[in-house]
């Protein structure tokens, strides 16, 4: 009993040392998880607020690096808290860094492409692009992805650096468009009609800009049909509606006018042969 009392004596100060740094370390780490979240969560919140000063594609990066941030601070404090030389472990952290960028070669790719994407800025946030075969509207860009909305409503999570590393088709960024319209008249229809019938819709619609230009030209002799190229420039937002109004308009104009429009087909000749070509 002597004996434990003594050991006891001598280790107490040390236990209730460390009881306290454990106890201090298991607080830091407890109120870091929590306002890590929350500041996450108000950068994320004030977004419409901060629309006016920052690009609103860059509140999700902000908010991911602040959380991590706090994080890693933190960590540091706890380690510097139980006597760990930092600078040590910063060093190893560098030195670890190499192997680990090696092994995590695409995933340190996805954060330099969000980084590129962010600073060139070629979409914005509710832009649709297309890339590959990646077509939507953006949402939000993430360290490692890119997250947008198919036109039937879909999640898509595309890695940032398949965005980096090809072409991208930015719907949104112009403010006009050009409609080009295939319509198909029959070889016995009067093609100056068809003109004149065509360019008198394009220049009803106040939708359609008169600069530059409308145009309605033969694009080729197909099998079945005279093909007419019609162009028009609008505004990107009427792209579609002014697309589907004007498919429908012609058809009624020309149709209307004694115009047809063919679809593909076939002429097959049947020829009888004669009694003397048959006994050959």
């Amino acid at each position: 009993m002597k004996q434990l009392n003594e050991i006891w004596d001598t280790h107490a100060s040390q236990i209730a040392n460390w009881s306290y740094k454990i106890a201090i370390a298991i607080l830091l780490l407890f109120v870091a998880s929590h306002l890590a979240d929350a500041i996450k969560k108000k950068i994320q919140n004030s977004a419409d607020s901060l629309k006016e000063k920052i690009d609103p594609i860059l509140v999700p990066i902000m908010a991911s690096v602040a959380k991590y941030a706090l994080w890693g601070i933190t960590l540091l404090i706890v380690l510097d808290l139980f006597g760990v030389n930092t600078n040590s472990i910063i060093a190893l952290l560098g030195a670890a860094g190499i192997a680990v960028g090696l092994a995590l070669k695409d995933t340190l790719q996805n954060i330099a492409s969000g980084i590129m994407l962010i600073f060139l800025r070629p979409f914005h946030i509710g832009e649709v692009i297309e890339c590959g075969p990646n077509v939507g509207s953006i949402e939000e860009i993430n360290l490692f992805t890119t997250i947008m909305k198919s036109g039937d409503g879909l999640y898509m999570s595309v890695p940032n650096n398949i965005l980096w590393g090809a072409s991208i088709k930015n719907f949104n960024r112009n403010k006009t468009r050009m409609i080009n319209l295939t319509i198909g008249i029959s070889y016995k229809d009067n093609i100056d009609k068809a003109f004149t019938l065509i360019m008198d819709l394009l220049k009803a619609d106040c939708r359609i800009h008169s600069f530059p230009e409308s145009q309605v030209v033969l694009e080729r002799l197909a099998d079945s049909s005279v093909n007419l190229s019609v162009r028009c420039w609008t505004n990107v937002e009427n792209y579609f509606p002014v697309t589907y109004d004007l498919n429908k308009k012609i058809k009624i104009s020309l149709e209307s006018n004694g115009l047809s429009l063919p679809f593909p087909q076939h002429e097959i000749y049947v020829h009888q042969l004669t009694n003397a070509a048959r006994d050959k």
